[in-house]
């Protein structure tokens, strides 16, 4: 019984996850919106979520003719001897029914059409699998073989396979789901596969204009979804409507400890730290509203799968400003990972980003606005002004060979290019800015056991001055990680752009790129075949080499393998997060005009002190032990670390001249959580295709339209033993004035393609150090 429960969940997860990934189906014939055989006219109409396939035993044939669709399909479908494979899920099914062969069993029932229809995102116990097989006629005889009897239910005949489990046939197609009441998922497809009265999901108007949508074509798979929960009473007018929909409007009601007596009271927990409800993964810009609706279409031709999806929105999406600068993109270097193209207006998102709760985030830039007011200028008014809306943002890879200061592996690097007015008013405000950042690093409290400042550094590299500040510097005393090591906060200015990262040498690729000396992201996304073009319109654009991203994760693990293998091992990080939540940060900053005491100088929005601790409260014990006044700043986090609660911690506090203890409830301790088992998954999942790009717009001010374009990787001629994706180097030395070092001669150097220029030698800049500024004498709060 416990089996065919276990059964029943995991073959609807792998049966939503092939439809997700886009599995092909048989050609459905253009115009009616929904095609005659879909399964959607057995699903129930109050279903949420449906997922629907067709020929799977032909895309088999056709994929496992090719390295990248072998690996898709293992990835998807598992290997027969894999445990937790979709094989291995199909076996209870296949034992009811007296077959024992898992990829007959995956191919005689659902390898002609399939579906899964679920009542919600989550219960997925109680959805429905609905198929058809090739013959229903030996799967009748073996259930009746085994002694279970049909029950004749109007045109069909059910048959109970456990105290939970039904199946059930109309001579055609198969039913197959949990019993539970006449308001199941189950009973209400029962009775529409029995011919009774019932609507059906294709019968809804909703789902038919979503299928609609997606206009003509050969759509091989269809995934639809949808949460009336969420769905808002009515439209704002775009009037009205809030630039950022996706943060809170109303500032949250903060709940503070009243001075009392000598007695022990429980705080109720302020509104700012009540945990809010989880926004769902959407396709959407981060800036626009959620998508409660949807349907996803899936196209299969030859290496290339697309997606079209369409969906209807909560609110109005942001008014088009202009369509997204895929011009940019195309013009990156070859090392970008990934690029994502989108008009942004600063200077609304900055006003709005003030109106909201605060958060550090705010703080931080009110400390950066104070910092460019005193010269007479603002951080709107002086930088943000001055930034055009066309952004694309970037994450690139530094390859070994092309590293200033190599580190053994390839170094990720984000960055983005955005367009400017007035650039050398633009540069003296960056100037401010970067002096205000290097004195908070450089600040007393910051810098604890370092001695070398983080210093602000100017290089020339052909003719363009990069401004750098050394931030890798503060990271090597805060953690081990070798890549926050080599941070190295960057910008250049060019003549209409400014070019910001996290590594001096991302923007000299960059600047390489420009001037015909690399090659570019264009050229290797349309050496990958043809993708999908943005369709006018456009508002936002993303670019991508999903094989190239695959290849730095497996660079990654094997610089962790020879260097620090127990990394790689779950029971590493397992043990890390375990102590990592006994230190709990309650978020209150430290009077440091008091010596040997711990007085409150202020509380940070949206922290478990917030709203409780006030400024001038002295904490004088935790959970009934004294703070001594020797060191007691790491005898207060011992005590907090060693809490005889997981779930909260008492605060005795003077304030006002009177004790009182208070309650600061704790968020909950972090699920384990393997981040190396998740990148190996994840590489996996990317490896199989060469190139990507997402394109998003709106036809009408509420309606989502989106297209995902994924090409496979051409199966490889040669092999490489390089641990870098290939890169390409000057082919001609540009007149620069930066010198180099050669480059080791040892150092593996990646092969370029036939087409690429040759390789030039890699050299070390001479900087221009600029002074830091002293260190501030007050702390920002």
């Amino acid at each position: 019984m416990e089996a065919a429960r276990h059964h029943g969940v995991r073959l609807l997860c792998v049966g939503a996850l092939l439809a997700a990934t886009g599995i092909g189906l048989a050609n459905e014939p253009a115009g009616p919106s929904v095609p005659a055989d879909s399964l959607a006219r057995y699903a129930p109409a109050d279903a949420r979520l449906f997922a629907e396939l067709r020929g799977l035993r032909e895309l088999e044939a056709q994929w496992s003719q090719s390295d990248w669709g072998t690996a898709l399909l293992s990835m998807i479908i598992g290997r027969t001897d894999e445990p937790g494979s979709g094989n291995e899920a199909l076996m209870p099914f296949g034992r009811i029914l007296g077959l024992d062969d898992p990829v007959a069993i995956r191919r005689g029932l659902f390898g002609r059409q399939a579906a899964v229809a679920l009542p919600n995102w989550t219960d997925l116990g109680h959805g429905v699998l609905l198929a058809v097989p090739d013959d229903v006629g030996p799967i009748e005889a073996a259930l009746q073989q085994q002694g279970h009897k049909a029950e004749a239910v109007g045109q069909a005949r059910q048959y109970q396979l456990n105290a939970t489990h039904w199946l059930a046939t109309n001579g055609h197609v198969l039913l197959f789901g949990q019993r539970a009441d006449e308001r199941c998922l189950y009973e209400h497809a029962l009775q529409i596969l029995a011919g009774n009265e019932q609507a059906s999901l294709a019968d809804d108007p909703a789902f038919q204009r979503e299928r609609e949508a997606l206009g003509p074509g050969v759509h091989r798979g269809l995934l639809y979804f949808s949460d009336p929960a969420t769905r808002p009473p009515a439209l704002p007018s775009p009037t009205t409507q809030p630039l950022t929909t996706t943060q809170a409007t109303s500032q949250p009601t903060t709940t503070q400890a009243t001075s009392q007596p000598t007695t022990t009271q429980a705080t109720t927990a302020p509104a700012a730290t009540q945990p809010t409800e989880r926004i769902a993964s959407r396709w959407v810009p981060a800036s626009w509203p959620r998508l409660w609706r949807g349907m996803v279409g899936v196209i299969v031709e030859g290496q290339t799968i697309r997606l079209n999806i369409r969906g209807q929105l909560d609110q109005q999406a942001p008014p088009h400003v202009r369509d997204a600068n895929v011009e940019v993109v195309q013009t990156l270097p070859a090392t970008t990972l990934a690029a994502w193209a989108q008009s942004i207006d600063y200077p609304a998102h900055y006003d709005a980003l003030l109106q909201a709760p605060p958060t550090f985030l705010t703080l931080y830039l009110t400390y950066l606005d104070a910092r460019m007011r005193i010269g007479g200028s603002s951080l709107r008014n002086g930088l943000l002004a001055r930034l055009g809306d066309d952004t694309v943002a970037m994450l690139s890879i530094i390859p070994e060979a092309e590293q200033s200061e190599p580190v053994g592996f390839a170094i990720p690097a984000l960055g983005a290019i955005i367009p400017v007015r007035e650039s050398g008013q633009l540069a003296n405000a960056l100037d401010t800015l970067a002096d205000a950042l290097a004195g908070m690093f450089n600040l007393p409290s910051m810098r604890q056991q370092t001695n070398e400042p983080v210093r602000v550094e100017k290089v020339i590299f052909d003719d363009t001055i990069i401004t750098q500040i050394n931030i890798g510097s503060f990271f090597k005393t805060q953690t081990g990680c070798t890549y926050t090591h080599t941070l190295l906060l960057s910008w250049a200015i060019t003549d209409h752009d400014l070019i910001l990262s996290t590594h001096a040498d991302h923007i000299r690729q960059i600047l390489r790129a420009r001037t015909g000396h690399a090659e570019l992201l264009g050229s290797k996304i349309a050496a990958a075949g043809h993708l999908e073009a943005a369709p006018p319109g456009t508002d936002g654009v993303l670019v991508a080499q999903p094989a190239e991203i695959a290849a730095m994760f497996d660079g990654w693990m094997r610089y962790l393998e020879k260097n620090d293998p127990e990394i790689l091992t779950a029971e590493w990080w397992r043990s890390r997060q375990q102590r990592q939540a006994a230190r709990v940060s309650l978020g209150f900053g430290i009077d440091s005009r008091v010596r040997n005491q711990i007085v409150v100088y202020s509380t940070i929005p949206g922290w478990p002190a917030h709203g409780r601790l006030r400024p001038g409260d002295r904490i004088l014990a935790a959970d009934g032990t004294k703070v001594p006044e020797t060191n007691p700043r790491g005898a207060l986090k011992k005590l907090i670390a060693d809490r005889k609660e997981v779930s909260q911690i008492t605060l005795t506090v003077e304030r006002d001249g009177s004790p009182q203890d208070l309650v600061i409830p704790l968020p909950e301790e972090p699920k384990p959580f393997d981040p190396v088992g998740a990148m190996r998954q994840v590489s996996k999942l990317l490896e199989p295709f060469a190139a990507a790009t997402y394109s998003v717009w709106c036809t009408q001010p509420d309606r989502f339209n989106a297209a995902v374009t994924l090409r496979a990787a051409p199966a490889p001629t040669t092999t490489q033993a390089t641990t870098a994706p290939a890169t390409t180097q000057p082919a001609t030395t540009p007149t620069t004035q930066e010198t180099k070092a050669p480059a080791p001669t040892t150092a593996p150097v990646p092969a370029p393609p036939a087409t690429a220029p040759s390789t030039q030698p890699a050299t070390a800049p001479t900087t221009q150090p600029v002074s830091a500024p002293a260190p501030a004498t007050k702390p920002a709060p």
